[in-house]
């Protein structure tokens, strides 16, 4: 099944089973009613979980990324992401815009939202505006509303 990282649907996974004949022993027969559960929970899990994970510090208005983490990188051999700042608290990030799926095929990246959070001891919300499917801007504030740096923050991007 090529195509990932696109979000699979029920469809993806072939079509509805049925079993051939009753299951007798279910220590060596699978029921297709196992089978049918298991590809419904997959393709859920896979519309919903999250692309990326990123960690992050902060010197001098540039973040480093630490440690990342990509549902379509399950050998984790991509290059850290590099950050551009943009200004205080306003960072910019940009992936590939396509990555190839188990087959090699190059698949969009498909970027739809994101979220930021500072893994300090004083928690700021961070804002991510995605300005394209592959990328986009960062932004952090403080309770006052003043641009801020995090000393480091985490990023998921669905």
């Amino acid at each position: 099944m090529g195509g990932f990282p696109n979000r699979p649907n029920r469809l993806a996974f072939g079509p509805t089973m049925i079993n051939e004949r009753p299951v007798v022993d279910p220590t060596r027969d699978l029921d297709a009613a196992s089978v049918n559960l298991t590809a419904w929970q997959t393709a859920g899990t896979g519309r919903c979980a999250p692309k990326g994970l990123l960690t992050c510090t902060v010197a001098a208005s540039l973040p480093t990324t630490v440690n990342q983490a990509f549902a379509f990188d399950p050998n984790g051999a991509l290059a850290l992401i590099v950050w551009v700042s943009i200004g205080v608290g306003h960072y910019r990030f940009l992936l590939a815009a396509t990555y190839p799926d188990e087959l090699g095929t190059a698949i969009a990246t498909g970027l739809v939202a994101g979220i930021a959070q500072s893994t300090t001891a004083v928690p700021l919300i961070g804002s991510v505006e995605l300005t394209s499917d592959h990328g986009g801007d960062v932004y952090f504030l403080s309770n006052a509303g003043a641009a801020t740096d995090p000393a480091s923050f985490a990023m998921l991007l669905w």
